[in-house]
């Protein structure tokens, strides 16, 4: 499988402040990849400079269109939903595919502030797709949501990456988020990647999987590494 994104040597500075430390690493077309690591790591740095948001130094090797999905649902509250995922689309395309596969057709004419926080990200994510991104970058894409949503939106953003295929890079300090929906875990730390954690479960994956004790081992060395 050809790769979707390579990255060689990256650093990103600040003033004099190394903020990423000749960083490498690749991720394959349609495969899911976490980055897990403490606050200030250069997590969320790391997506800014994929996105083409941040300058850096080193190599970047893009294959597919990015696309970010920021934590705070990045909508118009002006527009409906079918109005949201239509806009920046080519005038006559139609964004019923997007409302379809984000299962918001229903609610194709409320706003924002008619929706459930999961149903808010849902629309966000479907801008992203329908802009034509193969590449999603998820910055803590699930962080305000309540635990029984989030669950929702695990199982949701699965059957859709099964689905369309997309590539995902997400961000999280959630390890046990980290463990279902990912292929792999980067874990960083002081803007260094010093772990890469192959997650030893194949897709498509049932929640039930966070109940075995594969899972509560696989949890437990990834809390180790972040607390070294």
């Amino acid at each position: 499988m050809s790769n979707a994104l390579s990255v060689l040597g990256l650093n990103v500075q600040y003033g004099s402040d190394l903020i990423l430390k000749n960083l490498s690493f690749q991720i394959k077309k349609g495969e899911i990849v976490a980055i897990v690591g403490k606050s200030g790591s250069g997590k969320t740095t790391l997506l800014h400079v994929l996105a083409g948001l941040k300058s850096f130094s080193g190599k970047v090797e893009l294959k597919e269109t990015p696309g970010l999905v920021f934590q705070k649902y990045a909508i118009y509250p002006w527009l409906t939903v079918a109005q949201n995922i239509a806009f920046g689309m080519k005038a006559g395309e139609d964004p019923e595919q997007f409302l379809q596969l984000s299962g918001l057709h229903e609610m194709q004419n409320r706003y924002p502030a008619e929706l459930s926080g999961g149903q808010r990200q849902r629309a966000a994510l479907a801008m992203v797709l329908a802009h034509n991104a193969s590449l999603l970058l998820m910055d803590e894409p699930y962080g305000a949501l309540d635990a029984y949503t989030k669950s929702k939106m695990h199982e949701w953003l699965l059957e859709v990456q099964e689905k369309s295929g997309k590539t995902i890079l997400f961000v999280t300090h959630d390890i046990e988020e980290a463990l279902f929906l990912a292929d792999r875990v980067l874990v960083l730390d002081d803007g260094r990647i010093i772990e890469e954690f192959l997650v030893p479960f194949k897709r498509p994956r049932h929640k039930d999987i966070k109940f075995s004790a594969e899972f509560g081992n696989s949890r437990k060395k990834l809390s180790e590494l972040l607390v070294e």
